[in-house]
């Protein structure tokens, strides 16, 4: 049970990496540390900053989500001290041919479904950072919760989340935000 949100833990904007987020696999287990480092192979595990295969040192944090196949899916979850718009900018990296994002990600920000609408260009990999910035987004206060799954096909790889409030405000925090309750 949650209890409060600690006021002097939030900020403005957040910044939320990918390599930290929940991730699932195509059967809804969330993987551990562990297997984000050596799946779905040694040598391209989902984290690209390991394994034999190291890709991504431009990404936000050295690193970048890949390999995410049909089924998987990936949670990021903050808190927001009031209901407000936000600001989410969506650090990817491009494809080697221009592609859509929401044929790769199906994108639900509190069980709603969200379209970018937004085609990324081609760019010389699979790693060269690219951000898509949405603007009014709706957050409610408490606990929020954004979901990529894997959609039609080839998904980018994932760097990280930004979130900005609007006018500045310090209402956004990561989880640690919140006090649990007293026992």
């Amino acid at each position: 049970v949650y209890n409060t949100i600690d006021e002097s833990k939030l900020s403005s904007t957040i910044l939320m990496e990918a390599e930290d987020a929940n991730l699932y696999d195509d059967k809804g287990n969330l993987l551990t540390q562990e297997d984000k480092e050596t799946k779905p192979t040694a040598e391209k595990p989902y984290l690209s900053n390991k394994g034999t295969d190291i890709k991504g040192q431009d990404c936000s944090g050295g690193a970048a989500l890949r390999n995410i196949s049909s089924g998987m899916k990936v949670e990021f979850n903050f808190v927001s001290s009031t209901t407000t718009t936000v600001d989410l900018n969506l650090m990817i990296c491009q494809r080697t041919q221009a592609s859509n994002f929401d044929d790769g990600y199906k994108m639900m920000i509190n069980g709603n479904l969200v379209l970018t609408e937004h085609v990324v260009p081609a760019g010389t990999g699979y790693f060269t950072p690219y951000t898509i910035n949405l603007k009014d987004i709706q957050v409610q206060r408490g606990v929020n919760k954004i979901v990529l799954s894997y959609n039609l096909s080839s998904p980018h790889n994932l760097d990280a989340l930004e979130i900005v409030a609007s006018e500045n405000a310090n209402v956004l925090g990561t989880m640690a935000a919140i006090e649990s309750e007293a026992e």
